[in-house]
């Protein structure tokens, strides 16, 4: 039997070309209309971006046997050592096999080729939503970037207007970072300084040659969020990877990666020791039963549950492991 192998490869593209015509199309086409930048303004400043500024923008088409599948944008912004991940599209009938990470390990390598002096890589997730919280589809998304490294900000941000009559691309959305040190906190000011350059070098500079734009009404746009952020933040230091939620108002209450899922079976399996105790005592009264055998009964399906969620919660493992050293110390006197 022939075996059929799966070939990956990523493709940096310099200017309008078929190839980007090709990518394109996989961008419109998987790239939700309300974060959708106009194609026609990515042909303009594929052709003009590298030209007129020392930053970079970077373009790829991502292709599974030579068939192109798939998206990416990011522009380098070299005085700020940011990069800033605008899109990644991926055709929905690739999205298994561990495509994303793939496309993910692929733009990755081809970044450390160019042995660029970066700190921090950051990416919007839009909320989709009216509300304080994100929709499902983008909690997905957040649990994904995590897997690759990406923490959350606990600290509010908004995805402007992707231009004054794009009203819908306004909205909550989640500031995610990558970086080389492992730290769960940056600074304020490190935090205020990223918002400046995707706020003011990214998204107006983009804007600032299509004539259907009116910079000066775009600009106060930017202004009103920027001051709304910067009014937001109350501690000096703001903390990274999210998982119970941020700080302010969102993603508070429902945290449904792994961790907590975990966390709910065991408040669910403890409610059933509790209930199974409680039906052991009533029922030893009548049978005889010693209580002393109850409660060791009681205590090794406590260890039970506690042995089980360790295998999946770091949490659970670090109490299990408390427990049996509390076990362990009155043998060692």
């Amino acid at each position: 039997m022939t075996e059929i192998r799966t070939e990956y490869t990523l493709s940096r593209i310099n200017g309008p070309s078929k190839l980007l015509d090709e990518a394109l199309r996989v961008y419109v086409k998987y790239t939700a209309p309300s974060i959708r930048t106009a194609s026609n303004e990515i042909v303009y400043w594929a052709e003009r971006y590298n030209k007129t500024f020392k930053d970079e923008l970077m373009i790829f088409a991502f292709h599974r046997n030579k068939k192109v599948i798939g998206f990416v944008q990011l522009v380098y912004f070299r005085e700020e050592k940011l990069i800033v991940i605008d899109y990644a599209a991926i055709a929905e009938d690739y999205r298994g096999q561990n495509t994303f990470f793939e496309l993910v390990d692929q733009v990755r390598r081809y970044i450390e080729r160019l042995e660029l002096e970066i700190n921090f890589v950051v990416t919007e997730v839009g909320y989709f939503d009216v509300g304080e919280e994100p929709t499902h589809d983008s909690r997905k998304l957040i649990r994904l970037l995590k897997f690759t490294g990406f923490s959350i900000a606990k600290a509010r941000y908004y995805q402007p207007l992707l231009d004054n009559k794009h009203h819908e691309s306004y909205m909550r959305a989640a500031l995610m970072f990558l970086r080389s040190e492992s730290t769960k906190h940056i600074k304020k000011e490190t935090y205020i300084n990223i918002l400046s350059t995707i706020y003011y070098k990214h998204y107006i500079r983009w804007n600032e040659p299509f004539p259907g734009i009116d910079c000066s009404e775009y600009t106060a746009h930017i202004n009103i969020l920027y001051k709304k952020i910067l009014k937001s933040i109350k501690n000096d230091m703001i903390e990274l990877n999210g998982t119970d939620g941020f700080v302010g108002g969102a993603l508070v209450g429902k945290k449904d990666d792994e961790e907590s899922i975990v966390h709910k079976r065991m408040l669910l399996l403890l409610i059933t020791v509790i209930i199974v105790f409680l039906m052991l005592v009533f029922t030893g009264k009548f049978m005889n039963i010693g209580v002393e055998a109850i409660v060791y009964y009681v205590i090794g399906a406590l260890l039970l549950v506690f042995t089980i969620a360790a295998v999946y919660s770091n949490r659970a493992y670090r109490i299990l492991d408390k427990i049996i050293k509390l076990i362990r110390s009155p043998s060692r006197k």
